[in-house]
């Protein structure tokens, strides 16, 4: 994986019916599986065994509205902070730039340059301002050697400095000002509640045309992630597909832009060349998110792979900051490819790090999230500190402990997949860059997990270490060894130590995981 003036990211999954657990149901209904749930009339139903028959329980209440986890700001109309670039540069000369009536303007020249262990040698700092801005006010860092080449970074709006809610809703801090693996949410990603206005823009090739209708081609897909997320969300957010009724066709053909290897090739002028191809037909100004699909004949050899765009990107009717291009891995051919491939682009829009890593690195938390191996055909559920940071688990949700305090505590964790109020993770935090996980995982909603691989799922998250780089590390359970950590989530009666931290799972029952944790 390469980043470039955009992430590229290139897994896809499987699964492509809808679960028993977002099926109709109501008390006393026949049910198929035990410990599944759903949902209807504003409960949460359990499959469980009455006699010798499987019925949906009584149900438990949901509340009529899900809100957003609540982040408190302060209320201060300017930021006083430390501003830094993105990225390893070298010390050359540098400035933050402000957006004033459509114009960038140098703001004020580099106070100094902060050195960054993990930058080279050649490029071993990263330049900063100490200085006060407006909430709203919209910057950009300008570094450049005079009269050789100069260099911007992508645009950010200053928001209302974070304060945490909670001692465990650590910063991120691995300098990508796109995407987070902590708090807060980045402005310019795809808001966590509402609905989101997406438009998918149909594209051909000469030598690759399409032929079928793009609503055919592409309904499934789209209709796919919206209830993913639906449910993912706990019902917070939506998506309103426009998918337009004809191919527009790229001026080159499909292999110009040399993305036959994986992350290889000029993505970033592919994507130029769709936009400046569509901009004539297509108002980007009325969406949030753009989405350029190619038809599902495209093959590999021309484009393989379909990245997610984090960056700003211009069109006629100002800038696209979230979009995404097809290639044939969204098309594989097994059930739900599509909409598991441009689920997972779509999480990188919404602020998410991959979790995966690549070679020669070996990997460290494996196949328990779509955005680690959307090619899984086992757990694809997004996981409980993913949703936490996008507001779709609520503070009441996560039991924060602090490893600073002693603890000996017992504790429920209702399974992930449920759509409800209760305890979803417990989240001890470690230092101020590193926390511990707990969750409960089984095979239910979205994830469809055999018995040894369902479990309390135990993962640490180091907020210094930056999308691919191995900061996310499953735990395993006593004679765990499978390479993408399938068999790693523990059973009742398992006990481990992480960071000084004791786990013991008590139970695993219909109503959930009892654990106990010691420090």
């Amino acid at each position: 994986m390469r980043i470039k003036l955009f992430l590229v990211a290139v897994m896809v999954l499987s699964v492509g019916v809808i679960p028993e657990s977002y099926a109709a149901a109501k008390s006393g209904g026949k049910c198929t599986k035990i410990g599944s749930t759903a949902t209807a009339a504003n409960k949460t139903f359990t499959c469980i065994k009455s006699g010798k028959k499987l019925v949906w329980n009584k149900g438990v209440a949901l509340s009529k509205t899900i809100n957003q986890s609540s982040t408190p700001v302060s209320s201060q109309t300017s930021v006083t902070d430390k501003f830094k670039a993105s990225g390893c540069h070298a010390r050359v000369s540098a400035y933050l730039q402000i957006f004033e009536a459509n114009v960038w303007k140098d703001l004020i020249v580099a106070d100094g340059w902060e050195t960054v262990s993990s930058c080279p040698s050649t490029n071993p700092g990263v330049p900063y301002v100490n200085t006060t801005l407006k909430v709203g006010d919209e910057i950009r860092w300008r570094l450049f050697a005079p009269g050789a080449w100069e260099w911007f970074s992508d645009s950010e709006k200053i928001g209302s400095k974070f304060i945490p809610a909670t001692t465990c809703q650590l910063v991120g801090q691995d300098g990508n000002p796109s995407m987070n693996v902590g708090f807060p949410k980045r402005v310019n990603r795809l808001k966590s509640n509402g609905v989101i206005n997406a438009v998918v823009v149909p594209v051909d090739f000469s030598d690759v045309p399409g032929t079928r209708s793009p609503s055919t081609e592409y309904s499934e897909m789209t209709q796919g992630m919206d209830t993913f997320y639906k449910a993912i969300s706990g019902g917070r957010v939506s998506f309103k597909f426009t998918i337009l009724d004809k191919y527009i066709r790229v001026p080159s053909k499909s292999d110009h832009y040399g993305l036959g290897k994986w992350s290889g090739g000029d993505a970033g002028g592919y994507m130029n060349e769709l936009i400046s191809a569509s901009d004539s037909t297509v108002d980007f100004s009325k969406y949030d998110v753009a989405y350029f699909l190619s038809p599902k004949s495209i093959p590999s050899s021309s484009i393989a792979y379909g990245p997610a765009f984090v960056t700003d990107l211009k069109t006629q009717d100002g800038v696209l900051r979230n979009a995404s291009f097809s290639g044939a891995d969204a098309y594989q051919n097994f059930p739900g490819a599509g909409w598991k491939w441009i689920s997972h682009e779509t999480g990188h829009l919404f602020g998410l790090h991959d979790l995966y890593t690549v070679d020669p690195q070996p990997a460290t938390y494996g196949s328990w999230d779509l955005m680690s191996n959307n090619w899984s055909t086992a757990a694809i559920e997004i996981n409980a500190w993913n949703r936490y940071i996008q507001g779709w688990l609520d503070d009441n949700q996560i039991n924060c402990l602090d490893k600073s305090k002693s603890a000996n505590e017992t504790i429920t964790l209702d399974p992930i997949a449920r759509i409800n109020k209760l305890t979803k993770a417990i989240v001890v935090k470690i230092s101020d860059s590193k926390i511990v996980v707990i969750e409960s995982r089984r095979s239910e909603g979205f994830d469809v997990l055999s018995s040894s691989q369902a479990g309390t799922l135990v993962y640490t998250v180091d907020m210094k270490i930056g999308s691919i780089k191995g900061g996310w590390e499953t735990q395993r359970r006593p004679g765990s060894s499978a390479k993408d950590f399938t068999d790693a989530a523990l059973k009742a009666g398992d006990k481990i130590v992480v960071e000084g931290i004791t786990i013991e799972v008590i139970s695993q029952t219909t109503e959930g995981d009892k654990v106990k944790v010691t420090f």
